[in-house]
Order: C-alpha cells, then sequence, then structure tokens
C-alpha cells in the first residue's frame, strides 16, 4: 500500500500480486465481468465462481476510485486498486516498485452529490450480495434493512414501514415471488423491485405479474439502481442542516408546522456525558460505536420477528440486549423505550408491542443516521445543544 498523487488528487494504492498462470491481453477486460473466468476450463482445474473481481471493481468504484491490471501468461498478473484518499501527500512515500498510474490515463473521481431519503429492505440470501447492495444505498444516505430470505423480508415488512423493498427472486425458505404475494395479501403497497440474474422479458413479466412494481437485472448496475431511486423516493440536499435530520420512516407534514413541533420538543439522542464516563475517551468510542450499530440492527430485526409472532419470551430477550447496549453508548431515549417493551413481555402482556417497536426502530434509525455523520461528535460535544445532542425532524410524529 502507497499513496501517490493523480491530477493533484491524493489516492492511495493496493498492490495484489498473483504468481499464477498470468492473463492474456484480449481476456483482461472481460474477467472483470460477473461468473466470468480467464479460461472456461478454470471453473473445474482452480476453482471459484468468477465473481470476486466482479464485485471487487464495483466496489471500488463504488468508493470513487478505479481498478487496473498488470499481466502477461506464465509471469502472474497485479490487480492495482486505487482508490481517493484524503490526506497530504506532502513526504508520504511513493509507489515505485511497480510504476504508477498514468496521470492521462487514471479517471478523476467524481464527489458523490445525489443523495435520497429513505428507509429500504433489501431481501437477499447471498452475504457478498447483501454487502454490495448495502453500501451502495448507504452510500447515496439510505438507511439500510437487510433480510437474508423471504421469510425474513415478509416478516420485517409486516412490522415496518419501509420506503422501498428490493427482493431478490431466488432464495430460500421463501422465494420472492412467494413473498411479495404474501407481502401484497397482507396490504402492504411499499414498491418492491425484483432483483434477478435473469434478463429475458418474461422474468420481468413474471415478477410484474406476482406483484412486483419494478424490476432490476443483476449484477445491479448503479447508474440503473439510480433510475429506480429516482423514480420512488425523494431526494435531500447533500449537505443538509448539521441540526436537521430527516426521519423517512413518518408521513411528511406541512414543514413549517413539523418544524415547529419539533423545536417545542427537541429530541435527545446521546448523552455524552454518560458515553464518555462509561467508554473513557473519544478513540474507543469511534471504536465501540459501529459495533454497537451493527449488533443492534441484527437485535431490531429479531425483535421485529419476535413481535410479529407474539413470541414474549424472544421480545423480553431482545428488548433486553438493546436496553442494555443503547446505555452503554448513552442512547438514553432509545434505552428507556426498549425496557418498556422488556418489561411489559415479562408479564407476558404484547398488547402495546407494535407502537413500542415502531419508536425503537424510529429512535435506532435516528441514532444510527446521527453516529454515521463525520462531525458527529463535535456536535454532540457543543454546550449550547445542552448536555445531549438533540435533533428536529422534518416528519410528523404518530
Amino acid at each position: 500500500m502507497s499513496l501517490e498523487e493523480i491530477d493533484a488528487e491524493p489516492f492511495v494504492r493496493f498492490d495484489v500480486v498473483d504468481t499464477g498462470i498470468g492473463i492474456p491481453e484480449d481476456r483482461q477486460q472481460a474477467i472483470f465481468e460477473a461468473f466470468v473466468q480467464a479460461d472456461g476450463s478454470t471453473t473445474r482445474k482452480y476453482g471459484g465462481t468468477g465473481l470476486g473481481l466482479a464485485i471487487t471493481k464495483q466496489l471500488v468504484e463504488l468508493l470513487g476510485g478505479h481498478i487496473r491490471l498488470k499481466s502477461k501468461p506464465g509471469q502472474g498478473a497485479t490487480f492495482s486498486l486505487i482508490v481517493p484518499a484524503r490526506v497530504d501527500l506532502a513526504g508520504q512515500p511513493r509507489l515505485s516498485s511497480l510504476g504508477s498510474v498514468p496521470e492521462d490515463e487514471a479517471p478523476r473521481p467524481k464527489p458523490e452529490e445525489l443523495r435520497f431519503r429513505g428507509r429500504v429492505l433489501v431481501a437477499e440470501d447471498i452475504a457478498a450480495n447483501q454487502l454490495l447492495m448495502r453500501l451502495m444505498l448507504e452510500r447515496l444516505g439510505l438507511n439500510v434493512t437487510l433480510a437474508d430470505d423471504g421469510e425474513d423480508a415478509v416478516a420485517l415488512a409486516s412490522v415496518n414501514t419501509f420506503d422501498l423493498v428490493f427482493m431478490d427472486i431466488q432464495m430460500p425458505r421463501k422465494n420472492g415471488h412467494e413473498a411479495t404475494r404474501e407481502l401484497r395479501r397482507r396490504g402492504i403497497v411499499t414498491p418492491i423491485v425484483a432483483l434477478t440474474g435473469h434478463a429475458m422479458e418474461t422474468d420481468r413479466q413474471n415478477c410484474l405479474a406476482c406483484g412486483c412494481s419494478d424490476y432490476l437485472s443483476k449484477p445491479v448496475e448503479r447508474k440503473e439502481l439510480m433510475k429506480v431511486l429516482e423514480k420512488y423516493l425523494s431526494r435531500e440536499s447533500p449537505d443538509p442542516p448539521s441540526e436537521t435530520f430527516l426521519n423517512s420512516d413518518l408521513p411528511q407534514a406541512d414543514d413549517d408546522a413539523a418544524t415547529s413541533q419539533e423545536n417545542a420538543r427537541p429530541r435527545a439522542i446521546i448523552d455524552w456525558d454518560r458515553l464518555i464516563d462509561r467508554l473513557g475517551d473519544e478513540e474507543t468510542v469511534l471504536e465501540v460505536m459501529p459495533v454497537y450499530v451493527e449488533e443492534n440492527r441484527r437485535r431490531l430485526e429479531e425483535l421485529n420477528k419476535a413481535v410479529l409472532h407474539g413470541n414474549a419470551a424472544q421480545v423480553k430477550l431482545y428488548a433486553h440486549g438493546i436496553k442494555g447496549a443503547s446505555a452503554n453508548v448513552g442512547a438514553v431515549e432509545l434505552s428507556k423505550v426498549a425496557k418498556t417493551l422488556e418489561h411489559l413481555a415479562a408479564d407476558d402482556d404484547l398488547s402495546d408491542a407494535r407502537r413500542l417497536l415502531q419508536e425503537i426502530n424510529r429512535l435506532f434509525d435516528e441514532f444510527q443516521t446521527f453516529v454515521t455523520r463525520h462531525d458527529w461528535i463535535h456536535e454532540v460535544k457543543q454546550p449550547q445543544k445542552s448536555e445531549c445532542a438533540s435533533v428536529s425532524t422534518s416528519g410528523a410524529h404518530q
């Protein structure tokens, strides 16, 4: 790994050297396509599906970078991953052993300007595909929930409000067609976009016939994904005011009335004093926070399922976990609501569980949105914002 400058912009470069059989020049572009290898016989001889480089290329481009290949048959191959690095290059080492990318050949990264607002459910049973979809959607400003199959998708969409659902068609337990039909039978009208590796017109018609609103072929191309998002979701400005958060889970009301209502009772997200007392320093906070978010996203998905199935014991278990973990990171209000749900479940009373679950989902979304901002620690420590970080949303509370 090294740092280098291309057209006066800093980049970080990773080189991966393969000492294998090498790749002929006429096959070097093809290997970045899905399900393609340099030689059709290598699937049997060397193994692999041909998806790795396709996914890697998409991830690198998602970060605003590019991937380069140098190879000759019999001499191995060198893959160079080059992504933007927002650092000062003065005095930093440059890559010289394998040569740098010619400045006139390297594409300039374009800053991400278009962002959307909303909460999205992605139903996909392949972990790599989940990762890719989540990264693409979160980079565009969206809150993403993952479902591992059609059963999970139905469970999550039945107790949560999503603005858009991406539904893989080939999944275990319940496939995408079956899951979509079930959601429509339950009266859920959220737009559902089918994801399938089949690109025939009959496949598209089958997806629409079962209740899907739209259709994307896999692997999903970013430009096609953007078209779908622009069709079904609202845009937000690239730099929203730092004190304003947009709650996509709730219906939008008159802006002036909503703003007035929220300013009248600001909502605390993080108690910084409590957080720093527990974790000690900002470096530890930055390490712990993404772990908390990821673990509690999974806990919340399980809590959603437990409430849906009326399983009081499971509701108590997952609400208890969310309560304790949230208290540890200073998410006081989220912890309190989870505690209320835990106590009700302990008494085998789920009569108010769905309302409390909706509030937990909303508070967690607010928390997650806040701590993914680059300046959230600075904002939460500002004395003029009282002892807790507070926000106002543009949506009216139900």
